[in-house]
């Protein structure tokens, strides 16, 4: 369970819980990269496919982690998990937008993007659609697959959930990102990255652990 100091005026924090067993980032020390690779590793244990699996996930965790300081994230969290002969890994991200005046509201923009596309040579394809979360109300979220950049010479494709929430007061939005290599197991990973943004809610400062990201 994880409670947060929100960059955004109304309110101040958030809540999001995530599972005991995945790891935190902190975000704002200069140490970042090596307790990224201490937590990942330890849990890699001896086990040469985990260490491997493991090795992959430091390298694309710190090229997504180095664009997402750029871009307004707040908070990361991570896992890697062995299940039988396969490893799964995955990460969860928190990130302010702020919409310029005049250009609506997050939604609104969501909106205007094309709802479904799907066939792209590459296997990429995405969904837009409405939610309601059970603490926050109206969201938009897009879900699908992209293929994303890990090094100069290297891409991926990534089983993505981007959920867009409406910060009250403002028109800017807080952006939960989910985001995992193992696209077999697609359907799977959004069911799991749906059920750590359901538990997302704003709260006031009154009664509240200040933990500021």
């Amino acid at each position: 369970m994880t409670e947060h100091l929100a960059t955004a005026p109304h309110p101040d924090r958030y809540h999001l819980t995530i599972p005991s067993d995945w790891f935190e980032l902190d975000l704002r020390g200069r140490v970042l990269e090596r307790r990224l690779r201490h937590a990942v590793m330890s849990r890699a244990g001896a086990d040469p496919q985990m260490r491997a699996q493991g090795r992959r996930l430091i390298l694309d965790l710190e090229a997504v982690l180095r664009t997402a300081r750029r871009r307004g994230v707040v908070y990361a969290a991570g896992m890697l998990r062995a299940f039988d002969d396969d490893v799964v890994s995955a990460l969860m991200m928190v990130s302010v937008v702020h919409v310029p005046a005049g250009e609506g509201d997050v939604l609104s923009q969501l909106g205007r993007m094309r709802a479904d596309r799907r066939g792209a040579p590459d296997g990429a394809w995405q969904k837009i659609s409405a939610v309601d979360l059970p603490h926050a109300g109206p969201a938009g979220r897009v879900v699908g697959v992209e293929v994303l950049p890990v090094s100069d010479r290297v891409s991926l494709p990534y089983a993505t959930m981007h959920t867009a929430i409406p910060i009250p007061g403002t028109s800017g939005a807080m952006i939960i990102t989910g985001g995992s290599p193992n696209i077999r197991l697609t359907t799977e990973l959004h069911d799991l990255f749906d059920a750590i943004t359901s538990s997302f809610r704003f709260v006031s400062s009154e009664g509240s652990a200040e933990i500021p990201v």
